[in-house]
């Protein structure tokens, strides 16, 4: 197929060759047509001579008496011309015009100025002539070379009706919803009026059709719905035809059976340990869509009637009961608005909460769960119950479609106890002599943090005080040192807002503040007391010394002349007193004293009296308790210069809040033990218990 292919292609190439070489042979350079053309016109038979119209134009255009000839190119001379002449020139004339007229190819082109010789027309034709048959030359090649292919004649298509077929469905696994339509499937486009007109249902419900784009699939949506628990049969006749009139070749039958009446179930949002935050909401999840205005209208809030106040607390009933009082029973009660007490009904009190209730679809078309908030902060420590009441006749709660709901039960919650101030240091309305006097809260439960260190303010004067704050005791004591002192007659307010929250996200239901002063106290002498013994030698400045160190702990100031001042430098509350413990005293403290002294040595960690630190002393003795400190002192006398000069060594610890400083303002501690040793040096311990 190839090589017949290309013969075909070299077929047009030869045909061309061998017309353009004949061509040639029988007209050689073109010039035979012309030739015959100039005799046939009355020329002269010489290929050179000129043409008398060529002549007559030169003559009357009234030439130099030459004429030139077209051929040679050379001038020729010749004689003037007659008045016989004349008269033959202008017959020639007439007949050239004549000439050209009638053939239009025997003019001579190359006699124009400007203009070159053209091929001569006849060649042109003849090359013409062949071009066209070598493209036809060509087209037969290409339609020679085509592959063969062989036309299969086949009978036209023919086609049967096909009736239509059709199924049941629900779009349920289960029951089917009393509000969701049953479906029909047809497995082609359906006339609609015959098959609502072929369908029939029992139990007998009204029926809405609602058909798909395609009009195959059609949902048998009931009015107002389907009754619950309840099973359905439907038929389809022979009589349902598709758009084409072909009606199904057999009635179809299928049944179901519609689920359950809405059901619906209340919880709290914000639950711990099985008690409720008071700032808890409650939600409402029904089984299928219900209206918003069907639950504000049905849902509310009550709470529980609370036993009267306890120490300005109220709390809830324990079995309906409620804690006597002075021995006195108490029953609960409630507080109406304007401070009207009334009497419970079932346990609860008549007045009913505001809520806000909002559904989880904007449009209220399939809302299901409803979210409802109490308008204010529930009562701590108190019982509430919230209730859907079915209602009953036109006023019944129903769904969406317009089915009654089923009842539910109500909830009853506790709500757990809101995080609130204990009390304040310095308590409100006292009178401090402490200028640098840190200032705490206490609270009833533990605390977050930074958003009760920034509810927590003080203020001198009304100028807000700085400082540093700082947790203790499992987070429930917030202590703020200023960082200057105040002024003496200044008026502090400490306060802590309802932004204060408990660890567990509780914030306090109340605010709370504390009021005192600063003042100045007279310089007050530091007395001794008490005998001297042999077995206590010294036991007067270890009375002193407990006199000195009381006087910083409780919040003076030692002076160096033995006062107890109140313009201070503390950086750590001011606590009670100490009690002077004659146990540890005789025991612990004096022993180790003399212990030191004899030795020269001065360690809290030496090897004596059954123990080699001051927790071993101690519980060897039976001071066995998780309480305990010890400072130790090596003064130059055991007169009351030497107990001074120790006790103000410890105060200007103050700054760094260091052991010996520390030991002193603790608050764990109770009582102390004090021993004052003089013998190769002198020397004192004292041992904090608590």
């Amino acid at each position: 197929m190839r090589k017949l292919a290309a013969a075909a292609a070299a077929i047009p190439m030869i045909a061309y060759v061998l017309v353009t070489a004949a061509f040639r042979r029988l007209f050689p350079n073109g010039e035979a047509d012309r030739t015959r053309n100039v005799t046939r016109n009355g020329g002269h038979s010489s290929s050179h001579a000129t043409p008398l119209s060529a002549t007559a134009r030169s003559v009357r255009d009234g030439g130099s008496g030459t004429l030139r000839g077209r051929t040679t190119g050379t001038m020729v001379p010749v004689a003037p011309l007659s008045r016989d002449a004349d008269e033959a020139l202008a017959e020639s004339k007439a007949q050239s015009r004549k000439a050209e007229i009638i053939d239009a190819s025997t003019i001579d082109l190359s006699a124009i100025p400007g203009l070159k010789p053209h091929r001569d027309l006849g060649a042109s034709v003849v090359q013409i002539m062949a071009m066209g048959l070598s493209v036809a030359l060509v087209v037969a090649a290409l339609l020679f070379s085509l592959p063969a292919q062989v036309v299969v004649v086949t009978a036209p298509p023919s086609f049967a009706a096909i009736p239509p077929q059709a199924g049941a469905s629900s779009r349920s696994d289960g029951d089917v919803p009393l509000d969701v339509g049953y479906q029909l499937k047809f497995s082609k486009p359906m006339n609609e009026s015959s098959v609502k007109a072929a369908v029939t249902i029992s139990p007998n419900v009204g029926l809405n059709y609602e058909w798909d784009a395609m009009s195959e699939t059609v949902a048998l949506k009931p009015s107002p719905h389907w009754n619950p628990k309840t099973t359905y049969v439907v038929v389809v006749g022979t009589t349902a035809r598709d758009q084409q009139g072909l009606g199904l070749p057999d009635a179809i039958s299928a049944s179901f059976t519609s689920g359950d009446l809405t059901s619906g179930q209340l919880t709290a949002t914000e639950v711990v340990a099985g008690l409720v935050s008071p700032g808890t909401s409650f939600q409402l999840t029904f089984t299928r869509p219900v209206k918003l205005l069907t639950v504000q209208a049905h849902l509310s809030i009550r709470m529980a009637a609370p036993c009267p106040p306890l120490n300005g607390v109220t709390s809830a009933p324990v079995d309906g009961k409620c804690p006597d009082l002075n021995g006195q029973p108490q029953y609960p009660e409630c507080q109406e608005s304007g401070g009207v007490s009334v009497n419970p009904v079932d346990g609860f009190c008549p007045d009913v909460l505001p809520l806000d209730v909002v559904g989880d679809d904007p449009t209220d078309v399939a809302s299901q769960v409803f979210t409802a908030t109490p308008h204010t902060q529930l009562l701590s420590m108190s019982t509430f119950e919230i209730t859907f009441s079915p209602g009953s006749g036109k006023t019944s709660a129903t769904d969406s479609a317009g089915a009654t709901l089923q009842p539910i039960s109500p909830l009853q919650v506790t709500t757990m106890a809101a995080p609130a101030v204990l009390r304040f240091l310095p308590r409100d309305g006292s009178t401090t002599y402490d200028t640098n006097s840190p200032i705490s809260v206490r609270f009833t439960t533990a605390m977050d943090t930074k958003t009760t260190a920034a509810a927590f303010t003080v203020t001198d004067d009304g100028v807000a005080v700085g400082g540093s704050k700082s947790w203790s005791e499992g987070n429930k004591v917030l202590t703020l040192t200023p960082r200057t002192s105040f002024g003496v007659g200044s008026q502090i307010v400490a306060t802590v807002t309802t932004a204060a929250r408990s660890a567990t996200g509780l914030h306090t239901e109340n605010s709370a503040s504390a009021t005192f002063k600063v003042s100045v106290r007279p310089a007050s002498r530091i007395s001794g007391g008490g005998g001297n013994t042999s077995s206590a030698r010294w036991h007067s400045s270890e009375v002193y010394y407990m006199a000195l160190m009381n006087c910083t702990r409780t919040g003076g100031w030692v002076t160096s002349k033995g006062t107890c001042s109140s313009v201070t430098h503390h950086t750590l509350p001011a606590q009670g007193r100490l009690g002077l413990s004659t146990g540890i005293s005789n025991a612990v403290s004096r022993p180790y004293a003399k212990y030191m002294a004899d030795h020269r040595l001065l360690s809290h960690f030496l090897h004596f009296g059954g123990g080699s630190n001051p927790h071993a002393r101690l519980c060897a003795k039976g001071y066995c308790g998780s309480s305990w400190g010890e400072n130790i002192a090596s003064p130059s006398s055991t007169s009351s210069g030497g107990m001074i000069s120790i006790e103000i060594f410890y105060q200007n610890e103050y700054w760094c809040r260091c052991e010996h400083y520390a030991n002193i303002m603790n608050g764990h501690y109770s009582v102390a033990g004090v021993g004052v040793w003089f013998s190769n040096s002198v020397r004192v311990a004292i041992d904090f218990y608590g």
